[in-house]
């Protein structure tokens, strides 16, 4: 991961991450409902953990899922081409 040069950071942002394949974003999409499953929570400004929104955090799962389902598909369509 390219970490910015401060004065580039873009104000609050603590963690910028490129996300260059689908696959990638699926792991960093993982690693997010890990955190949420476990209730471990976004920090405001000031570091202390802030909770989801119930209705969030219940379409989560679900929205988690779907794009399972596409990533599925991109990994079967890419697998597809390369046969040809």
């Amino acid at each position: 991961m390219r970490q910015l040069p401060r004065a580039e950071q873009p104000e609050g942002i603590k963690r910028l991450v490129l996300l260059q394949t689908p696959a990638h974003a699926a792991g960093e999409i993982s690693g997010s409902m890990k955190a949420v499953r476990e209730d471990r929570m976004p920090r405001d400004e000031v570091g202390i953990e802030q909770p989801l929104d119930a209705k969030l955090k219940r379409a989560l799962p679900a929205k988690r899922r779907r794009l399972r389902a596409q990533l599925q598909a991109a990994k079967d369509w890419e697998a597809r081409r390369q046969e040809h």
